[in-house]
């Protein structure tokens, strides 16, 4: 049975994620000791629009602008794409290159592997490869 849409649960989803994003944003750059001018400047974007992304009034930007937020902020930009629920490009790239890939996601997903045991397959991964 298809679960029902609802536009208020939806609605508020979006703008939920919105203020996360920009409220990540504003952390970092805070902890970069940049103002909105200067860190605008240094991604290529007006300050104005940067302030109305960490108040949650705008959609995180492009993937290309948020890859530049996390080379200025010092983050990894996974982190950032993830909080934008955006999908990197080069992940993309990786899924159409080998789709099993994606039954492997879907695997642990629907076996509910914690974190730990996620962390675990990574290393053993990282380990065999060398």
């Amino acid at each position: 049975m298809l679960q029902e849409f609802n536009c208020v649960d939806f609605y508020l989803q979006l703008l939920y994620n919105k203020a996360m994003f920009g409220n990540r944003i504003r952390e970092l750059r805070n902890k970069e000791d940049l103002t909105q001018r200067e860190f605008a400047k240094k991604i290529g974007i007006d300050f104005t629009y940067l302030s109305k992304i960490e108040n949650g009034k705008m959609d995180p930007p492009s993937e290309a602008t948020i890859m530049k937020m996390a080379e200025v902020l010092k983050v990894n930009s996974d982190e950032l794409l993830t909080l934008a629920k955006k999908f990197p490009k080069d992940l993309n790239d990786i899924l159409h290159k080998n789709p099993r890939t994606i039954e492997l996601l879907r695997a642990i997903q629907s076996k509910r592997i914690t974190d730990d045991e996620i962390d675990k397959l990574f290393d053993r991964i990282k380990h065999e490869k060398r």
